[in-house]
């Protein structure tokens, strides 16, 4: 960023700050290039995956201050751990580039989740 016409580079909180200024702006663009990557899939195959976001691990659950309900509070069968967060589901073209995304507690079931979603797939 230094050699693009004297700008400085960005400390930590001055981008923490910058990115969540942006957040509405990057929903809205990943909206419309979902869209357009809907329209350009001609095989109208679609995968859906879930995967955990974890914001702590079971060790660390009781000094954690950004979730407090036991919603948020699960267990991932793949890596034999309890954990803190969410989950992502993801819906993607056949090739996996991603089109869609849900974010839910990570107590919420995968079915009733994707019940829950509101997909959008032509």
């Amino acid at each position: 960023m230094r050699q693009h016409h004297g700008c400085k580079k960005l400390d930590k909180a001055n981008f923490n700050r910058h990115l969540h200024h942006l957040t509405g702006t990057i929903g809205a663009v990943f909206f419309v290039l979902g869209q357009s990557l809907k329209e350009l899939n001609t095989e109208s195959k679609y995968l859906i995956a879930s995967f955990p976001v974890a914001v702590c691990k079971n060790i660390r659950i009781c000094s954690n201050k950004l979730l407090k309900e036991e919603a948020y509070q699960s267990y991932n069968a793949s890596k034999r751990e309890h954990f803190y967060g969410y989950k992502d589901h993801v819906s993607t073209t056949a090739q996996g580039i991603p089109v869609e995304y849900f974010i839910v507690a990570s107590s919420v079931h995968d079915a009733t989740a994707f019940q829950s979603m509101n997909i959008e797939l032509p």
